[in-house]
């Protein structure tokens, strides 16, 4: 059984918050779901081995994740299907701090990017085949 997010969660704040999913976890998200990550405050996202990210509500797509100036990222693995809402791509880095993203399979990303970042990136980023847009 999937666990379903219905809206976005927010891991950022003052105590610096961090989230992890660990290997094999299965998150189905509703149209508004997603993860904002260090947008507001230091937030962490840990995304541990061969986890599913998809949209399944309806059959329709998910916001995706938005990491911010004060993220701090690490992916290491899995497949997020049917996200990018947000308006830029699956995984959103909006001046991101620091961190890496690798072995991550991407399929239907909404608006064309799975990766998208403003500024040329700090992250890691190990990710053959998937579209990558850097806009200086």
């Amino acid at each position: 059984t999937p666990y379903v997010v219905t809206d976005r969660i927010v891991v950022s704040g003052v105590s610096a918050p961090s989230l992890t999913i660990n290997d094999g976890a299965t998150v189905e998200f509703w149209p508004e779901g997603g993860f904002v990550v260090g947008a507001a405050g230091t937030g962490t996202l840990n995304i541990l081995g061969n986890s599913s990210f998809f949209g399944g509500f309806g059959g329709g797509a998910w916001y995706g994740m938005e990491f911010g100036f004060s993220s701090v990222i690490n992916i290491q693995g899995g497949t997020i299907e049917d996200a990018g809402t947000n308006g830029f791509a699956a995984l959103y880095c909006n001046n991101c701090a620091n961190g890496s993203i690798s072995n991550v399979t991407f399929a239907n990303s909404v608006g064309g990017c799975d990766f998208y970042d403003k500024l040329p990136t700090p992250i890691s980023l190990n990710l053959p085949g998937a579209n990558l847009c850097i806009v200086p």
